[in-house]
Protein backbone atom coordinates (compact mmCIF):
# COMPACT_ATOMS: atom_id res chain seq x y z
CA UNK A 1 0.00 0.00 0.00
CA UNK A 2 2.66 2.35 1.01
CA UNK A 3 5.37 0.98 -2.35
CA UNK A 4 3.54 3.18 -5.12
CA UNK A 5 3.17 6.37 -3.45
CA UNK A 6 6.58 5.78 -2.05
CA UNK A 7 8.03 5.08 -5.81
CA UNK A 8 6.08 8.00 -7.09
CA UNK A 9 7.38 10.57 -4.28
CA UNK A 10 10.84 8.87 -5.03
CA UNK A 11 10.51 9.05 -8.72
CA UNK A 12 9.69 12.90 -8.44
CA UNK A 13 12.56 13.86 -5.77
CA UNK A 14 14.97 12.54 -8.55
CA UNK A 15 13.49 14.28 -11.30
CA UNK A 16 13.63 17.64 -8.84
CA UNK A 17 17.38 16.85 -8.38
CA UNK A 18 18.35 16.14 -11.94
CA UNK A 19 16.38 19.68 -13.18
CA UNK A 20 18.33 21.14 -10.39
CA UNK A 21 21.61 20.04 -11.54
CA UNK A 22 20.86 20.73 -15.40
CA UNK A 23 20.19 24.42 -14.37
CA UNK A 24 22.67 24.62 -12.05
CA UNK A 25 25.35 23.55 -14.48
CA UNK A 26 23.61 25.89 -17.59
CA UNK A 27 23.66 28.62 -15.89
CA UNK A 28 27.34 28.30 -14.72
CA UNK A 29 28.60 27.70 -18.49
CA UNK A 30 26.50 30.52 -19.42
CA UNK A 31 28.10 33.06 -16.67
CA UNK A 32 31.56 31.14 -18.09
CA UNK A 33 31.09 31.69 -21.37
CA UNK A 34 29.92 35.64 -20.45
CA UNK A 35 32.90 36.60 -18.62
CA UNK A 36 34.90 34.76 -21.67
CA UNK A 37 33.40 36.81 -24.41
CA UNK A 38 33.95 39.71 -22.19
CA UNK A 39 37.93 39.51 -22.75
CA UNK A 40 39.42 42.00 -24.78
CA UNK A 41 40.89 39.99 -27.33
CA UNK A 42 37.95 37.99 -27.92
CA UNK A 43 35.56 38.34 -30.83
CA UNK A 44 32.05 36.14 -31.38
CA UNK A 45 33.59 33.32 -33.22
CA UNK A 46 35.40 32.42 -30.62
CA UNK A 47 33.39 33.42 -27.59
CA UNK A 48 30.45 31.07 -29.59
CA UNK A 49 32.77 28.32 -30.31
CA UNK A 50 33.74 27.97 -26.69
CA UNK A 51 30.59 28.20 -25.50
CA UNK A 52 29.35 25.30 -27.67
CA UNK A 53 32.22 23.13 -27.28
CA UNK A 54 31.62 24.14 -23.27
CA UNK A 55 27.56 22.61 -23.73
CA UNK A 56 29.27 19.46 -25.96
CA UNK A 57 31.47 18.53 -23.34
CA UNK A 58 29.66 19.09 -20.05
CA UNK A 59 25.45 18.61 -20.89
CA UNK A 60 26.00 16.42 -24.46
CA UNK A 61 22.37 14.74 -23.69
CA UNK A 62 20.54 18.26 -23.06
CA UNK A 63 18.77 19.77 -26.07
CA UNK A 64 19.93 23.56 -25.94
CA UNK A 65 19.72 26.99 -27.89
CA UNK A 66 22.44 29.65 -27.15
CA UNK A 67 23.13 33.05 -28.57
CA UNK A 68 26.17 35.24 -27.85
CA UNK A 69 26.07 39.00 -28.60
CA UNK A 70 29.11 41.56 -28.12
CA UNK A 71 28.58 45.10 -27.96
CA UNK A 72 28.92 47.08 -24.74
CA UNK A 73 28.73 43.87 -22.89
CA UNK A 74 28.66 40.26 -23.43
CA UNK A 75 25.28 39.05 -23.00
CA UNK A 76 24.85 34.90 -23.36
CA UNK A 77 21.83 33.59 -23.78
CA UNK A 78 20.79 29.68 -23.09
CA UNK A 79 17.07 27.97 -23.40
CA UNK A 80 16.56 25.02 -22.25
CA UNK A 81 13.37 22.58 -21.75
CA UNK A 82 13.57 20.71 -18.42
CA UNK A 83 11.82 17.35 -17.56
CA UNK A 84 8.69 17.09 -16.62
CA UNK A 85 7.27 15.88 -13.27
CA UNK A 86 4.80 16.00 -10.98
CA UNK A 87 4.84 19.39 -10.09
CA UNK A 88 6.13 20.86 -13.07
CA UNK A 89 3.44 19.51 -16.07
CA UNK A 90 3.68 21.48 -18.14
CA UNK A 91 7.66 21.82 -18.62
CA UNK A 92 8.23 24.75 -19.90
CA UNK A 93 11.08 26.42 -21.59
CA UNK A 94 13.46 28.11 -19.03
CA UNK A 95 15.94 31.19 -20.11
CA UNK A 96 19.15 32.31 -18.64
CA UNK A 97 20.42 35.36 -19.64
CA UNK A 98 24.16 36.89 -18.36
CA UNK A 99 25.08 40.03 -19.36
CA UNK A 100 29.25 41.11 -18.27
CA UNK A 101 31.03 44.43 -18.81
CA UNK A 102 33.48 44.50 -21.76
CA UNK A 103 37.01 44.24 -20.53
CA UNK A 104 39.01 47.55 -22.23
CA UNK A 105 42.35 47.71 -23.93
Amino acid sequence: MLGTPALIIFATGVTMFGNAYQDTMLRSIAIDASRFAALADQDIAGASSYLNEKLARLMPGIKVSSQIQIAKTAVVEVTYFPQSNIFNLLSSSVKIRVETPIESF
